[in-house]
């Protein structure tokens, strides 16, 4: 299906097509594929990556997410393999036995086609795992009704979420409702530590765990609200490799609960 629904591209890449531009002038024009909006999930599929690969690079299995740099993916050199029935050598690069489409495409590299977005890279994402890691962390320390009560007491402010439903009970959430989650969980998060209820006070080892949290918290959501930028410099782009370093180096403080 997806051979069939490119084939006029692969077709105009080769050989373009006569377009009359605005100046009355005929053109020999080339149509090229130009970004492939996903999820992972959906890159896996498309790009015939195991889902537990990286669509861009060939990392181990156990090393995604580390930073490293690792040799790229070569669509040339699956599609010898796939054509030599060569099944071993594309099992070892976690690429599936299928010809893929979009290694037809002319002057295009399928790993350069994903794009990430902000929806399902940052919100349902990175965001999602966060708000997962938050429950449990809670939970762990006997905090979460705590939480839940700063989170249902917050009042209405302009541009501002009004959660409707208790932490605990989030479950299909917006791509708005992330975006407005983004801007609040943090404050609701440090208030928490200084909310007086009838739950018992922090021991010196949990107050420890919360400091961490809020940083590790803070580098992520920092680096979330950045991404949402609609231009950057080389200073934004700087400042979201060392929220995602920081963050990295914190977040076992959540990854433990």
């Amino acid at each position: 299906m997806l051979k069939f629904v490119l084939r006029p591209l692969s077709s105009s890449a080769w050989h373009g097509h006569d377009i009359k531009c605005g100046d009355e002038v005929v053109r020999k024009c080339y149509f090229r594929v130009a970004g492939w909006l996903a999820d992972h999930m959906e890159n896996s599929a498309t790009h015939g990556i195991y889902t537990t690969r990286c669509t861009i690079c060939k990392s181990p299995q156990d090393r995604l997410g580390d930073l490293q740099k690792y040799p790229l993916h070569d669509a040339q050199q699956y599609w010898e393999w796939v054509d030599k029935s060569d099944t071993e050598s594309l099992h070892m690069s976690g690429v599936k036995y299928i010809m893929n489409a979009l290694w037809t495409l002319r002057d295009v590299m399928s790993r350069e086609l994903v794009r990430s977005d902000i929806l399902h890279t940052i919100l349902l994402g990175n965001l999602q795992h966060l708000l997962d890691w938050i429950k449990g962390f809670l939970d762990s320390h006997n905090r979460l009704s705590a939480f839940d009560s700063i989170w249902s007491s917050m009042a209405p402010y302009p541009m501002s979420y009004v959660p409707q439903k208790s932490y605990r009970l989030l479950s299909q959430i917006s791509g708005k409702e992330m975006r407005s989650i983004l801007i609040i969980v943090l404050g609701v998060f440090t208030a928490f530590l200084h909310w007086k209820t009838n739950t018992p006070r922090p021991t010196a080892g949990q107050e420890q765990d919360f400091r961490k949290a809020i940083t590790c918290m803070l580098y992520l959501i920092d680096f979330a609200l950045l991404s949402q930028y609609r231009s950057h410099t080389d200073s934004t782009i700087g400042y979201m490799q060392e929220y995602l370093q920081q963050f990295h180096k914190t977040k076992d403080v959540f990854l433990k609960y």
